[in-house]
């Protein structure tokens, strides 16, 4: 298999498991980089041999054997590598997370996790969860979310939350991801939130670094390869998944299609 054939299968992988909010879900592989992502999940990435140029809300992040990230809920983030690196990974969603958002309510995490020892625990935690995790149950799942919390919260990984547009942003972009199918048009959202337009536009370019129309036609388009490879949707077409998706021009679906991922959807 190819190095991108591989990278392709990881990140449809990382893809299909991140649009769930309660997933419990770990990945230990060897990765040539991954696409801007964001989703409802948090997530704890690591570098276990290799270097990694990582990039999280437009910050870059420079780490190597043994480091580890913190990506909250909704953060847009994507790294590339120099060369084939050994990384690990393991998303959170809302069942194993609720009770540590309630006690450490108004708090986030922290990117750059510090505490050199409680980072290999943690990799070494992700990289055991990713060989058994077909076997937990979900009080096995919360437990080993826990004991990852635990080691976060004991190694500085946790802060109150600083930018009150920090917070905005993020419920906006929860917005549109929950909404994607409607009609996602700046106005729209601005009213949805009591906003005024301008307002929203300059959230976007500051925090995300994208308009809103490009924005929201990667969160659709994401949806769609989701969609385009989960024998759920075996039974629909292209046009059905990119029309579900809130595409409304065949043409701009397929022309974004191919942006994102080089190839030309099909089944």
């Amino acid at each position: 298999m190819s190095k991108n054939e591989n990278a392709g299968i990881n990140e449809y992988k990382y893809e299909k498991s991140r649009d769930f909010d309660g997933r419990f879900f770990a990945l230990h592989y060897m990765s040539y980089g991954l696409l801007q992502q964001f989703h409802a999940c948090m997530e704890i990435f690591a570098v276990i041999k290799g270097k990694v140029d990582a990039v999280i809300n437009g910050q870059h992040h420079l780490i190597g054997d043994g480091d580890v990230l913190l990506i909250n809920s909704f953060e847009m983030h994507s790294y590339t590598t120099e060369g084939e690196t050994e990384v690990a990974c393991i998303l959170i969603g809302n069942e194993c997370l609720n009770e540590f958002e309630q006690q450490y309510h108004g708090y986030e995490f922290i990117t750059r996790f510090k505490d050199r020892q409680r980072a290999l625990e943690i990799i070494d935690l992700i990289v055991k969860i990713e060989k058994e995790q077909q076997n937990y149950d979900l009080f096995e799942q919360k437990g080993y979310s826990d004991l990852l919390f635990s080691k976060i919260v004991k190694g500085g990984g946790v802060r109150l939350k600083t930018w009150a547009g920090n917070a905005k942003i993020s419920n906006i972009i929860k917005y549109i991801y929950e909404n994607s199918e409607k009609d996602m048009s700046l106005k729209n959202i601005a009213a949805a939130f009591n906003y005024a337009p301008m307002s929203v536009s300059h959230m976007f370019s500051h925090f995300v670094g994208s308009d809103l129309r490009s924005f929201v036609n990667e969160v659709r388009i994401q949806k769609a390869y989701r969609m385009l490879n989960d024998k759920k949707y075996s039974n629909h077409s292209v046009l059905d998944v990119a029309s579900y998706c809130g595409f409304n021009s065949a043409a701009t679906f397929y022309r974004a299609y191919r942006k994102r991922y080089g190839v030309t959807p099909r089944r």
